[in-house]
């Protein structure tokens, strides 16, 4: 036969287990909103910043141009040493798996 005293401490200790269980869901949620309010302040200051530039840079108009074009022109550089870069792993890392293949 179940001892009573035993089935009322097992529903104390899920008892507890829950109320720690929820306590520690409110402190997690808390946390999440904290985090996202951060997050979204963040994102307006950055879309301010954009706005500004965008102004400054219709107001700037030729002189922009020019910079504009120089830095599309890094970025394509850029672009080209990263892709370069991503097909030298590539190659090197089919050639460890060929050597590892051989090795079997």
């Amino acid at each position: 036969m179940v001892d009573m005293n035993e089935l009322e401490a097992a529903i104390q200790s899920i008892s507890a287990t829950l109320k720690k269980f929820r306590e520690d869901e409110e402190v997690r949620h808390t946390e999440y909103l904290r985090s996202r309010s951060t997050d979204v302040l963040r994102m307006d200051r950055i879309e301010a910043q954009l706005a500004a530039l965008q102004v400054s840079s219709a107001s700037n108009g030729g002189l922009n141009s020019s910079m504009q074009e120089s830095m599309h022109i890094t970025l394509l550089g850029l672009d080209e040493i990263i892709t370069c870069s991503e097909q030298i792993e590539d190659s090197a890392m089919l050639e460890a798996h060929r050597q590892s293949e051989i090795m079997v």
